[in-house]
């Protein structure tokens, strides 16, 4: 019965030896507008962050718009988000990337 206790007491202990994040689970945003609005800005994305949020929004553009965002979770060295979204309305549609 102590063996049993001593080996569940290391099992547990060992989990809490890592030393770097190597997944990423944590659901990550583009634009501090979206997340602030609780992600309500799905609904009225009207700028270069809507390639992101709602692509449909990018046909309401009424002015040209860029978006970069640069997120590194946690500090860890290998783990980082980026994103750049350029958005210009014309005549035929607006033009993204």
């Amino acid at each position: 019965m102590r063996a049993r206790a001593l080996l569940i007491a290391a099992v547990f202990s060992a989990g809490l030896l890592t030393t770097d994040a190597h997944a990423f689970f944590e659901q990550t945003e583009i634009g501090a507008r979206g997340v602030s609005m609780g992600r309500a800005f799905t609904a009225v994305a009207d700028d270069a962050s809507a390639i992101y949020w709602n692509p449909a929004g990018l046909a309401t553009l009424g002015r040209g718009s860029l978006h970069f965002t640069y997120h590194r979770p946690f500090l860890v060295p290998d783990l980082s988000l980026n994103f750049a979204g350029v958005a210009w309305p014309t005549s035929f549609g607006t033009v993204h990337a």
